[in-house]
């Protein structure tokens, strides 16, 4: 007489016979794309190098960059208004037409200002995540076309910019929002970081970024501050 032994249980479920084996879903096979990850695990496709100068530099430079945009603007409207040989003078209309802040340099062709650098970071970064979406910015989606219309049809690989120092501090806040796939999220401001984020908004022309930063000021009000 034989003896009976209970059969082990099988911990996975009875599957159906049209019923297929369950796969991981992106979430738990990949990571989430941002900027902080290995470069060639995220596919890196462009290198944003930030020079940082003094402030009193980047200001002049500012100021500068702004008389020489409105020459170039007031010429261009001279020669649009000339009727018959009567100039029609355009100047008093001539302010800020929401424009970005930067001027965008093509790559080797930056202008350096004679102020001291004080340091240069990079960041290995993926150009839709800053020329796509609602929280493009204007400054990286005009270089990119601008290049990438360019008789050779290249892609535009790496970039350099000149920021104040006091602003460099909130780049890492600037990219994670940037990078954030909800899009209700607020940037991670700080009192510190709150006017340099604002800075970066209006310079790089995302008002996203700029009404997020002001956000945070308006609830951040106190007399210390």
């Amino acid at each position: 007489h034989k003896k009976e032994y209970p059969r082990p249980r099988s911990t996975n479920k009875r599957r159906s016979k049209n019923s297929r084996p369950r796969q991981q879903s992106s979430s738990t096979r990949h990571e989430t794309l941002t900027w902080r990850m290995d470069p060639n695990d995220s596919l890196s496709d462009f290198t944003l190098s930030i020079i940082g100068i003094e402030d009193t530099d980047a200001i002049q430079k500012h100021l500068l960059d702004k008389e020489e945009k409105s020459k170039k603007k007031r010429s261009k409207r001279r020669e649009q208004w000339m009727v018959e040989g009567l100039y029609l003078d355009m100047s008093r209309s001539e302010d800020n037409d929401g424009e970005c802040n930067a001027d965008v340099s093509m790559p080797g062709k930056e202008t350096q200002s004679e102020g001291h650098y004080l340091m240069k970071e990079q960041y290995h970064l993926h150009r839709v995540n800053l020329a796509v979406g609602l929280r493009s910015c204007e400054y990286f989606s005009r270089l990119f076309r601008k290049m990438d219309s360019s008789s050779d049809g290249s892609h535009i690989r790496e970039h350099t910019i000149e920021l104040p120092k006091s602003s460099l501090q909130a780049i890492p806040a600037m990219l994670d929002y940037l990078y954030d796939p909800d899009p209700t999220v607020q940037v991670n401001a700080t009192t510190t970081t709150a006017i340099p984020l604002r800075y970066l908004g209006k310079f790089l022309g995302n008002p996203l970024l700029f009404d997020s930063a002001t956000r945070f000021l308006q609830m951040d009000l106190r007399k210390e501050t």
